[in-house]
């Protein structure tokens, strides 16, 4: 008796078990399909938006390093040969503001600013949007969590 209800036991916990990990494979995939739409989604946003239209690109010799555009709410950063493009942005003061961090390296980046109290995942080739609510006068750094010597950037609020 004893070892018929063991076994039992031990089936009833098997299909419990099993249900439990079907369960978490459905979560996972929802969640990759929700954050797949998520991203397609912002890359219909913008796509649809000129992020560069309306910026003022200061020229060096090499690149386009510095942007100083006051009146737009987004600002492009790309991120190429594991380097911020531009590296500094200038905004006016207290003006909430979208960042849109494009990876167009083969490899993940993190973008990062313990400034702005901000940490999101870049995958390669992918997009993403940060939201940064206004923010008073000063400099705000950010940079590349896996290629920190090069991936640096900064935000001047004036």
């Amino acid at each position: 008796m004893k070892k018929n209800f063991i076994n039992k036991y031990n089936s009833i916990k098997d299909i419990v078990f099993k249900q439990f990990l079907t369960i978490n494979i459905i979560i996972v995939n929802l969640i990759l399909s929700l954050d797949y739409l998520n991203a397609k989604d912002n890359q219909k946003n913008i796509d649809t938006k000129s992020t560069q239209s309306s910026q003022i690109v200061k020229e060096n010799t090499d690149d386009q390093s510095k942007v100083e555009n006051f009146d737009s709410k987004e600002f492009l950063i790309k991120i190429k040969d594991h380097k911020f493009q531009p590296e500094v942005i200038k905004i006016k003061a207290n003006q909430s503001f979208k960042l849109v961090i494009e990876n167009l390296d083969q490899t993940i980046e993190e973008f990062e600013s313990d400034d702005l109290k901000k940490e999101k995942l870049v995958g390669a080739n992918k997009k993403i949007t940060i939201n940064v609510q206004p923010l008073a006068k000063g400099e705000y750094k950010f940079y590349g969590d896996f290629h920190q010597k090069t991936a640096q950037g900064k935000i001047i609020v004036e």
